[in-house]
């Protein structure tokens, strides 16, 4: 999903009309102002916050790679600069290993193994297409929460609220694991 779109859902959720038919939404929309341009802007910012609350408390971003551990030892940037926390470390064949996540550095008995990893969300520009967290959130819900963080900005704190309960509500949904569900089969009686 791109950000245009839930910056356009926001708009829509915020009563931004003006907004709506510029440039930006529309091509044969009005210029933007100083002021929609810091709007946006702010939406962005919003939504830039809201995209790594997510990947931190609810929905983390894994990564998963191959490396080899020399003395037993590892450079985290030599694995990836966005890691903040390990979620394992497994041999090739599965097993997990016990590890040590220190500063910079890894360090684990081990020569090659399988890291998994948590990483930040990348920064996303008024262009880019934004994090759907394996297509588990839709351009509704983040909208809800941009919103919200949007209204606390612009000190409209009753409308913060609502759109913040809208957003932990449909967050958490999607955050819990569901699994399939099982009905015992009926019999014709």
């Amino acid at each position: 999903m791109q950000v245009k779109e839930i910056l356009k859902l926001v708009c829509t959720l915020l009563g931004k009309e003006e907004l709506l038919g510029s440039q930006y939404f529309d091509e044969n929309g009005s210029e933007l102002t100083d002021a929609q341009s810091g709007d946006l802007n702010k939406m962005l910012d919003c939504l830039n916050s809201i995209t790594e609350e997510i990947a931190m408390g609810y929905l983390p971003l894994l990564k998963q790679k191959e490396v080899t551990f020399v003395n037993g030892k590892i450079l985290v940037s030599d694995i990836d600069n966005d890691i903040f926390a390990i979620e394992s470390i497994k041999t090739i064949s599965g097993k997990n290993l016990k590890y040590k996540y220190l500063k910079d550095e890894i360090v684990c008995l081990v020569g090659r193994a399988i890291i998994t990893y948590k990483i930040h969300p990348t920064a996303l520009s008024l262009t880019s297409d934004a994090e759907s967290f394996g297509n588990r959130l839709s351009a509704r819900i983040l909208a809800y929460g941009v919103a919200s963080e949007y209204c606390y900005i612009e000190m409209l704190y009753d409308d913060a609220t609502i759109w913040e309960t809208r957003f932990k509500n449909a967050l958490l949904y999607s955050s819990e694991k569901r699994g399939e569900l099982n009905l015992k089969q009926r019999g014709w009686y």
